[in-house]
């Protein structure tokens, strides 16, 4: 029984090799093309050459020496090969019609171990710093500007003040990531609310957050940033700085609103319930 399986099992090896042999030494016959049979090989042949379109489109990005970036084109040492991005697409002027997206730009780099990564430095020429004596000079390369308007209620009898709208135009120059630009508007809007109306720290008295109010959910008004882009030649994108300047509007805004509502200003931060109460039955006791 040993010796018959031996024998099948060297047969169907045998079976194997001469099936290989014959599948390797006589081809098959080609068939017949018709005249549809053309169209699927044009379209084989017009995606291949669309595919070396893009590698070369996605070679062309990364080859060169960057000298500069220029509003939406990336400069590089040859000019013939700057690259330029529109709708999140980016291509070369030679090659206008071949457009690679940056998430493939971004991993044919990671594939060929192409750092993505770019750091530079900004140093104006045009700073000069403040005189001593006479504290003039140019210490800032652009100067930001911002307004904001402010609605608010009061509740007269407990001095309750409520900020139910607040508008924020802020000049930045040019907004490079227009959601951040939001964001940062917000967020600074809202320190400046805790300014205006909650956020205190009485040394000897305020020691934790349940004494330090700030702001909460509830407290946020009608948010309603206005980004005004007024580019600056000094600023890279004609940029201009954002930072904590959207903040230094929200507190006054308040108060003056707070102080057309009842009549009176408040001149010491934060203006709570009691400072508020304090201002109307002084109003009222001098009318």
């Amino acid at each position: 029984m040993i010796l018959n399986m031996k024998k099948s099992i060297t047969s169907f090896l045998l079976f194997v090799v001469f099936l290989t042999v014959v599948v390797l030494v006589i081809p098959y016959p080609a068939a017949a093309k018709s005249d549809n049979s053309s169209k699927p090989e044009k379209s084989e042949n017009s995606s291949v050459g669309q595919a070396k379109k893009e590698e070369r489109t996605e070679q062309t990005a990364m080859v060169g020496k960057v000298e500069k970036v220029q509003g939406n084109t990336i400069v590089v040492e040859d000019k013939k090969q700057n690259i330029k991005c529109e709708q999140g697409q980016f291509f070369s002027p030679a090659y206008p019609d071949q457009r690679v997206s940056l998430a493939r730009l971004a991993a044919l780099c990671q594939a060929k171990g192409i750092s993505s990564r770019f750091h530079g430095s900004y140093d104006p020429d045009a700073l000069t710093g403040l005189d001593a004596d006479t504290g003039t000079g140019t210490p800032y390369i652009s100067c930001a500007a911002a307004t904001q308007l402010a609605e608010v209620e009061v509740n007269t009898d407990t001095g309750a003040v409520k900020v139910l709208r607040l508008v924020a135009a802020q000049d930045v120059g040019k907004a490079i990531n227009p959601r951040d630009v939001q964001g940062q508007i917000e967020g600074a809007i809202m320190m400046g609310l805790g300014l205006a109306l909650l956020e205190e720290f009485v040394p000897g008295e305020t020691r934790n957050f349940s004494q330090y109010r700030i702001p909460r959910m509830k407290d946020i008004p009608e948010l309603i940033p206005l980004i005004v882009e007024v580019p600056d030649a000094a600023g890279p994108f004609g940029i201009k700085g954002l930072g904590e300047c959207a903040s230094l509007g929200t507190a006054p805004a308040i108060i003056n609103a707070l102080a057309s509502a009842i009549g009176r200003r408040i001149f010491q931060l934060p203006a709570t319930r009691k400072r508020v109460l304090e201002a109307i039955r002084t109003q009222t006791t001098s009318a």
